[in-house]
Formats: structure tokens, sequence, C-alpha cells
């Protein structure tokens, strides 16, 4: 199967790739035309207009997949008016993926090309999801800031009396775009959890020298 792929490398590009389907990195909307599926690898904030991109150039029976854990299949409903097959496939931590499809033939799909690579399907809904999105981002940031803790700890010691960071435990996808943990923090509701998000964000920022998101979090603990 050939397939367009707009964005970022993630996990699911290596999967794909390994089952021996042709990856073809996609320039503009209008080369997706020749794909049996194309890919969104995207952070949050540039799904939409991609999609909006994509529309002229979609063909019935086209498989399209978005890679967003915050984002459902309904930001994919433009292009499955065309008759596109439409799939949220989220990596999630070590085997296991989120997925969100617009009906039964696309769910099928998807848990066929995940169960090829012996991975785990984890159907949920697009409001599960939304919940889903901020709990992955805390433990993104929280992974981190284990992970700079040990190293400063490794120092004061002087050894190596300190557990690696892959014992940091399995259910913890790569690393989240700063811009998406900025989307993940708006469906947080409850507010001890709405604080310990923005506090891990501004530590994360402030050792990773990353200005643009210990701002937001310092403007964020004084609202």
């Amino acid at each position: 199967m050939r397939v367009g792929w707009f964005g970022r490398e993630n996990r699911l590009r290596a999967l794909l790739d390994a089952q021996g389907h042709e990856i073809a990195d996609l320039h503009a909307p209008a080369d997706a035309v020749d794909c049996e599926a194309i890919v969104i690898s995207a952070a949050e904030a540039q799904l939409e207009g991609l999609v909006d991109a994509l529309e002229p150039h979609i063909r019935r029976g086209q498989i399209v997949i978005h890679t967003s854990i915050g984002l459902g299949v309904q930001v994919l409903d433009p292009l499955e008016v065309h008759g596109a097959l439409a799939m949220a496939i989220a990596h999630v931590g070590a085997d296991r993926w989120v997925v969100t499809t617009s009906d039964e033939l696309a769910q099928g799909i998807a848990e066929v090309l995940l169960f090829e690579s012996g991975q785990v399907t984890l159907p949920k809904t697009d409001a599960e999801r939304v919940e889903i999105a901020p709990k992955i981002a805390y433990a993104q940031m929280v992974r981190q800031l284990a992970r700079a803790a040990h190293r400063d700890l490794k120092e004061v010691l002087d050894e190596e009396a300190v557990p690696p960071s892959e014992a940091d435990g399995e259910f913890l996808a790569p690393r989240i775009e700063t811009s998406d943990i900025y989307s993940a923090f708006q469906s947080i509701t409850d507010p001890g959890f709405r604080k310990a998000f923005v506090e891990a964000a501004r530590r994360v920022g402030e050792i990773e020298r990353n200005m643009e998101l210990e701002m937001w979090g310092l403007q964020e603990e004084l609202r």
C-alpha cells in the first residue's frame, strides 16, 4: 500500500514501514491523490488546516489517519464526506494505541494494521480522547522531571546508584509537542489537576530551557 505522510515521523510510520508499505513524504496536498492511505502526523493546532487543504484532493476509498491523541475522528469529517475512511490512531505507550474511527469498516482496517505488528487496539470515543489527552501529557512531563531528578542525583552520588530512565514505566507515549500541551490543558476541568499540570509544565520548561513553555506555566500559575 502506498502511504502518503504529512508531518513528523513517529511510531506508526515505523510500524507501517516494517510491514512493507511504501511510505512517501508529501510536500503538497495535491500529492495525496495517488496514495491509498494518508497519515497526518502534526500538532493539533495544525491539523484542521491540513484537513482543509487535503479536502479537494481526496477520493472515495482512501484511508486517512491522524495521530493526535487530543482530537477524535470528527476533525476528519470534511474528508469522510468525500468517501474517505477516517481514523484517529494515537500511540499511548508500549504496544497500546487509542483508536477512533468513522465506521465499522474503518475500525476493522485500523485493527488489522495494528494487529499485523502485534499491537493492542484500545477503541475510544472522541469524548474519551479529550479526557485521555491531558493525562498522557501530564505523564510525559512527569517522566521528564523524573529523568532530570535521576541525573541530578547521579551527579551528587557520583555513582550509578539510580535506576535508569527505562524503568519509568511502560504506559508512556513519546514526548508531546509544546503546542499540544496547551491544547490538552484546555480540556482539564478538575482544579487540582489543572494546578499540578501547570506546575509540571513550568518545571519542564525550566529544565529544558524551553522559555515559551516556562513563561506559559508562570502565567497560568498567576491566573
